[in-house]
């Protein structure tokens, strides 16, 4: 389509203050639409060019937009995948945006990714109608109301092949919270044909906006039905408040601020004055008729006038859940003691001393343990990212359910597959005779670790994408589906953003399993070095009285680990094999890691040299080629034949460059 067949602005205006003299062109007299449109001429300064696309945001940018919402895209996500099921088959897609237009949320066909990406029907798109003019999603997160914007409804010439239906929902205390978007790349010519989406898109709206009102309330309040269909109350209700025990009116949905506060208008007033009222004043009867009604007896369900216009309505409550010792939830384990050994592993607060990265990470965990966010831990090899995995699951009320870790870079590509999604028998030649449960649903319940996650195959991270998405998994060989309750920790010392854009790891894949990201510090950047040691001696011996002298502590300390705690820990273990007393001395520590302080003295004393000297870059430290040649050499322990063999050249070629850039072995330097 052409500029000049698309809706001319001009047209558009004139339709608006003179609609008999609109242009045949024009497609849409729809107020909702011209008013949008002006918004996009007058306030935004835009143009229906050619030349915008879609504005997809970066990485970083939609993880600052995601994380705000993540607990509510928990809650959202069985709705959209419902609604995507009734629309798939005529290749709509489902997008779910915050407040802003930002999409947050997105659910459609893997065979049309590229083209859907390329118009914004994708995470990370930005619909806010300043960025990309009228459109469904940016007309409802502006007005807050439900609309189809239909091909040329669009300002954007680009988006005139589009057909848009949103709807919007609001969060527990009234405020806009999100928009449910159904969008196609290809649709009937007619507006009509949209009619029918519209309504279903406003059907799920209502249901997700009502799960998150639950989810928000029913533990605290009493939550009271009420509806002019008395067989439906209980069932099928759009109009719930939440009520504390005086009676008053704590929250209420959408759908019910429409009948008890009928007239207002939500952008011109507070989201409703029924809130802090008490709900005598607005049902005629008793606040004990009402926190006394029995759920699910339709016996019980009351009938009540609502006082402001008569009407005949009917009403029932739920108790709070936590008031009630049918729903309160019991572990049926009893924390076991632990030996100190064990300590570190068992508390995140065990995990750190005054290292403030490591206490951030905590705290963040500890805020989120419980609210089905997924975390994704980075930090380098050795860091600890399993121990500080399994202390999140020990926090959490999944503690008493297993926790299976998979090492994604141990595993075989050729049995990464089998293992995580287990099998039926006969699936392949060597598979077990009675099939095999994955760890997928093995960790159903408690907590699945996927460690180096960077390195699972990109073929799995589609399949894993779809299983964290529906929340169920197909064994191989089987032609149905289990559900699992999933809780996922993934790590890796990979940069995932360096991984997306080389094409090696999902974009989508990556939104879903970094809801938060907890960074742990390497060892050598630590400030709380002498609190790891010391807790570390003491798991490697299971002796809480062990100690560390204050020389075997410097020594410690004065070493950059770059095997990190790993290394660390088996450095101590092997000490603690050589010493048969209750301190640990110098004469303790292994031949091996005083060859490793030395290198690394020495090479600390290179540069700290060259740098009194003010010495320009060239021979000696500083050349990459010099450093090269050191690090090869602090890994063959000063080995010369090692080290040539390893560089591929002679001896005497080592020799050399050691003379010509003074590269003295520590073992001639009396370090």
């Amino acid at each position: 389509m052409s500029l000049a067949q698309h809706n001319h602005i001009d047209n558009i205006l004139e339709s608006v203050y003179r609609p008999d003299k609109a242009s045949d062109i024009i497609t849409s007299t729809d107020p909702v639409i011209l008013r949008s449109w002006q918004r996009c001429i007058t306030h935004f300064s835009l143009e229906p060019s050619p030349t915008r696309g879609a504005r997809i945001l970066t990485q970083q940018e939609l993880l600052d937009y995601r994380l705000p919402v993540e607990e509510f895209l928990h809650i959202a996500k069985s709705g959209l995948s419902q609604l995507y099921k009734q629309v798939n088959a005529l290749d709509y897609v489902v997008l779910l945006t915050d407040s802003n237009g930002v999409t947050v949320d997105y659910i459609g066909s893997e065979k049309y990714d590229a083209e859907l990406k390329s118009y914004g029907l994708y995470l990370g798109a930005d619909w806010n109608e300043k960025h990309t003019g009228t459109c469904g999603v940016g007309i409802c997160a502006t007005e807050m109301i439900p609309v189809t914007a239909h091909q040329t409804d669009h300002f954007d010439l680009i988006n005139t092949r589009l057909t848009c239906s949103a709807a919007p929902i609001f969060d527990p205390e009234g405020k806009p919270l999100a928009v449910l978007d159904v969008s196609a790349l290809d649709s009937p010519k007619n507006k009509d044909s949209q009619y029918l989406l519209l309504q279903l898109v406003q059907m799920h709206a209502q249901i997700i906006e009502s799960a998150n009102f639950l989810h928000h309330f029913q533990k605290d309040y009493w939550i009271v039905r009420f509806g002019s269909l008395q067989e439906y109350v209980n069932v099928n209700s759009p109009n719930m408040l939440a009520i504390d025990d005086t009676g008053t009116i704590m929250g209420l949905n959408s759908c019910a601020r429409k009948s008890l506060d009928s007239g207002i208008v939500w952008k011109d007033a507070a989201w409703s004055t029924a809130i802090g009222k008490n709900i005598t004043d607005y049902f005629g009867c008793e606040l004990g008729d009402i926190i006394n009604i029995h759920e699910g007896s339709d016996k019980y369900i009351k009938p009540a006038t609502l006082l402001a216009s008569g009407e005949q309505l009917f009403v029932s409550s739920t108790t709070p859940s936590k008031a009630d010792y049918k729903y309160s939830i019991k572990p049926s384990y009893q924390p076991r003691k632990v030996t100190p050994m064990e300590a570190a592993d068992f508390s995140l607060d065990q995990l750190a001393g005054d290292d403030p990265v490591m206490k951030k990470s905590i705290k963040l965990a500890k805020r989120l343990v419980d609210s089905k966010i997924y975390f994704l831990i980075q930090g380098e090899t050795g860091s600890g990212k399993e121990v500080f995995a399994r202390a999140i699951h020990n926090e959490s009320r999944r503690r008493g359910k297993p926790f299976i870790a998979v090492n994604c870079a141990a595993i075989p590509e050729s049995l990464i597959e089998s293992e995580l999604f287990g099998y039926k028998p006969g699936t392949f030649t060597g598979a077990r005779s009675k099939g095999m449960v994955g760890l997928i649903q093995q960790s159903s319940g408690g907590t699945l670790f996927l460690d180096e996650i960077g390195d699972m195959p990109i073929h799995l991270q589609t399949r894993l994408l779809r299983v964290l998405s529906e929340r169920e998994v197909q064994p191989l060989g089987s032609d149905k589906t289990v559900p699992v309750d999933l809780n996922v920790i993934a790590a890796t010392h990979k940069n995932i953003d360096d991984m997306i854009r080389e094409g090696l790891f999902r974009e989508d894949l990556y939104y879903r399993i970094a809801g938060a990201t907890l960074l742990l510090p390497s060892l050598r950047e630590r400030a709380d070095k002498d609190f790891l040691i010391s807790r570390a001696m003491i798991m490697e011996s299971g002796n809480p009285d062990i100690s560390i002298s204050p020389e075997v502590m410097e020594l410690l300390l004065g070493y950059h680990w770059p095997g990190n705690i790993r290394e660390l820990r088996n450095t101590l273990r092997v000490t603690h094999a050589f010493s048969d007393q209750v301190t640990i001395l110098p004469a303790d520590l292994p031949d091996d890691f005083t060859s490793k302080l030395n290198s690394f003295r020495y090479m600390q004393n290179q540069k700290t040299s060259l740098h009194q000297l003010k010495c320009p870059p060239g021979p000696g430290i500083g050349n990459p080629k010099v450093e090269s040649l050191v690090n090869t050499l602090i890994r063959n322990k000063w080995n010369i034949t090692d080290s040539a063999n390893e560089l591929g050249i002679s001896r005497a070629t080592i020799y050399r460059k050691m003379k010509k850039y003074d590269i003295i072995p520590p073992n001639h330097m009396g370090v």
